[in-house]
């Protein structure tokens, strides 16, 4: 029995070493479409992290009842007085559901590369955020990392003074 697994092991290993350079193109295009679709994720976090913080912030001020009467006095608006971390936390899930993500995917498939990375690669990409859109389908990894990096937008914005 253990000859036979031996035996088996060489075989995949003559295999291994036996790719045509048309079976070598297949395993490097597999690697480099895999490289694509990282590289397309990162991007497409970090353009999502750059709509929500606009979008967080819009949410926060069409719900400050100070913003929704145009109260003079900044104390009287909410949304003055809360910072980044806590608005983004308060309304991040409210303000990622109006992202144009298509729009997101496209921007992201055409900035990386020339030609755009194919639309099969961009499919699975677009499977790591549906649940930004479908109910009960949360992804809290790949969300923790988008609210992390619209946090870092909103506090360099608010150090700022912008």
């Amino acid at each position: 029995m253990a000859a036979a697994g031996g035996n088996m092991n060489a075989e995949v290993v003559r295999l291994d070493t036996s790719l045509d350079e048309t079976e070598m193109g297949i395993v490097e295009r597999m690697i480099s479409e895999t490289e694509m679709a990282e590289e397309c994720e990162k991007v497409c976090i970090q353009l999502i992290a750059e709509e929500a913080a606009k979008e967080v912030l819009a949410v926060r001020n069409e719900r400050c009842e100070g913003c929704k009467i145009e109260h003079p006095s900044q104390r009287n608006h909410a949304c003055m007085m809360m910072p980044p971390d806590e608005t983004v936390t308060t309304y991040f899930d409210a303000a990622v559901k109006r992202i144009p993500f298509y729009f997101i995917l496209e921007s992201a498939r055409y900035s990386l590369v020339s030609p755009p990375i194919p639309v099969h690669i961009t499919f699975d990409v677009f499977e790591r955020f549906k649940w930004l859109y479908l109910e009960n389908c949360v992804d809290e990894e790949r969300k923790e990392i988008i609210m992390e990096k619209t946090i870092e937008i909103l506090q360099k914005d608010y150090h700022h003074g912008s």
